[in-house]
């Protein structure tokens, strides 16, 4: 990457699209950050899960870097980053010295009982980065002031996910999850399966031999049109 090109860039403002490194994180959420209509180029690296087409087919501005090698005519922008530990110091590797901006979304909790001064830790190694919280406990749980961080809570793409008015609905408790059994260390799994039995539940996540990832749906054709 070219850092005076970047400081170039920075120093005249330059509007329109712009060109965003990531790294593949959630699907839908990228799905959603496509939307911003911006250019993003994904990179690899150790650890770096691979794009799942069950959970979400790849955006059309969503182009996949070939190691990690971008097109001589695409200068980055920025970073957007949704899993610290792993992608973070890649983008350090990647960049350099190039004054480039990261975007650090936080949208786990650390496990129970992790020590105030690991935590402190933590927030060292990205004191760098602009950080951005999906909400206001996910900041918290972090030790994070308000000041030190950004919520922007989730949102649900409800071009494809929308109820069908034309369907009779009975009450249902809804749980969304990938891989909901291998991660019941975080997700509790088997605390889902105690409190909700009798109860009439409707689960939405790959997780083989339990339930299937909700499909993508096209305009005119919302999730839920089927009994």
């Amino acid at each position: 990457m070219n850092p005076v090109s970047l400081i170039l860039r920075s120093a005249t403002a330059r509007k329109g699209k712009l060109n965003i490194g990531t790294f593949v994180c959630h699907e839908r959420f990228d799905e959603n950050l496509a939307k911003t209509g911006h250019n993003f180029y994904v990179f690899s690296g150790p650890d770096v899960r691979s794009w799942n087409a069950q959970y979400s087919p790849v955006p059309k501005n969503f182009y996949f870097v070939r190691d990690n090698r971008l097109p001589p005519d695409v200068d980055l922008d920025l970073f957007v980053i949704g899993n610290a530990g792993v992608h973070y110091p890649i983008v350090k590797q990647l960049v350099g010295a190039a004054p480039i901006p990261v975007i650090n979304v936080w949208h786990v909790t650390p496990p129970p009982g992790t020590p105030v001064e690991q935590l402190k830790a933590y927030k060292e190694n990205f004191k760098d980065t602009t950080n951005v919280f999906i909400t206001e406990y996910n900041r918290a749980v972090w030790n994070y002031k308000p000041h030190e961080g950004t919520v922007i809570h989730h949102g649900i793409n409800t071009d494809s996910f929308a109820p069908n008015p034309n369907i009779k609905r009975k009450s249902h408790i809804l749980t969304v999850a990938n891989d909901y059994a291998n991660r019941d260390w975080c997700l509790g799994f088997r605390l889902y399966q105690y409190v909700t039995q009798g109860m009439p539940t409707r689960p939405v996540g790959h997780t083989p031999g339990f339930s299937q990832a909700a499909p993508t749906q096209h305009p005119g054709h919302r999730l839920g049109s089927a009994a």
